[in-house]
């Protein structure tokens, strides 16, 4: 259960945020001024801000002293009291993905309390939490999904943005994947769009280890074009790339006969014909 209870902000330790940008923090003084605080901050038990930040920075300015927090123990309270944060009012700065990512590290702890407790309630089983097959079982699949929740985006879009994360700090991989992993974090905070980076940090590893690629479901890739339109072009340009690569390396066997050979020629006019037309479109884009 959650405690709601007054205290001095000076005493809530807010720490490193996952918000750097609070956006229009005037905007919500002058809300919280006229209506009042909708929604307390949300705090943990230890004292360490869970969610909050730009209502503490309104009412700092508005000379509050003190603020209403609630302290949460539990997942479940800190979801549905960031769920009604992100429906507050019309002052909402929105999250960028990484600072999904990091409001979801924050909640981790938070979900691992909960699997205790249901690791507990089912006697201590060492297998609670997992099928027959092994698999994650349906508790733990529906905190991860509750978290993705709480922050505005679905599981599988705050793991790609962890998987690319994970990726920009990983130091057993070299430096120039590290540096793609980065710049697709700009991407995607700039843009909001997630799959198309997750696929290019993806790519970049590919590279380096010479492995399998690391495949999405069809279906998912259906999702995720309908989201990044130019998701349809990265996987495009990445296969010809690939073949490009490929044909590198390719010579013509003397054996080889001009009838054979000529459709060869032809495809090659093809291609490099419809290369030059979207250079050109590319090279109108940029200039």
């Amino acid at each position: 259960m959650s405690n709601a209870m007054n205290i001095q902000i000076d005493k809530i330790q807010i720490g490193t945020r996952t918000r750097q940008n609070l956006g229009d923090i005037d905007g919500l003084a002058a809300s919280i001024d006229r209506v009042g605080l909708l929604q307390p901050v949300v705090m943990s038990p230890d004292g360490r801000l869970v969610a909050g930040h730009r209502r503490i920075e309104a009412c700092r300015r508005l000379g509050w002293e003190t603020i209403d927090v609630v302290v949460v123990g539990h997942l479940t309270d800190a979801l549905n009291l960031l769920i009604a944060e992100r429906d507050e009012n019309i002052c909402r700065k929105d999250f960028t993905p990484s600072e999904m990512k990091a409001m979801a590290d924050r909640l981790k702890p938070l979900a691992e309390a909960e699997a205790k407790d249901r690791q507990r309630a089912s006697g201590g089983d060492k297998t609670a939490g997992q099928s027959g097959s092994g698999q994650m079982a349906l508790p733990a699949r529906q905190a991860r999904e509750d978290v993705a929740e709480a922050v505005g985006t679905s599981a599988t879009t705050l793991r790609r943005v962890q998987e690319v994360h994970d990726t920009a700090g990983d130091e057993s991989l070299p430096a120039s994947v590290r540096e793609i992993a980065r710049e697709e974090i700009k991407v995607m905070d700039d843009t909001g769009h997630v799959a198309g980076s997750h696929q290019r940090m993806l790519e970049a590893k590919w590279e380096h280890t010479g492995g399998p690629r690391e495949s999405v479901s069809p279906r998912q890739r259906v999702r995720d074009r309908k989201k990044d339109p130019a998701l349809g072009l990265d996987d495009t340009m990445m296969y010809f790339d690939h073949q490009v690569k490929a044909l590198d390396s390719v010579r013509l066997p003397e054996t080889v006969s001009a009838e054979r050979a000529a459709p060869w020629l032809k495809q090659i006019a093809a291609h490099r014909s419809a290369m030059n037309k979207l250079a050109k479109q590319i090279k109108e884009l940029i200039q």
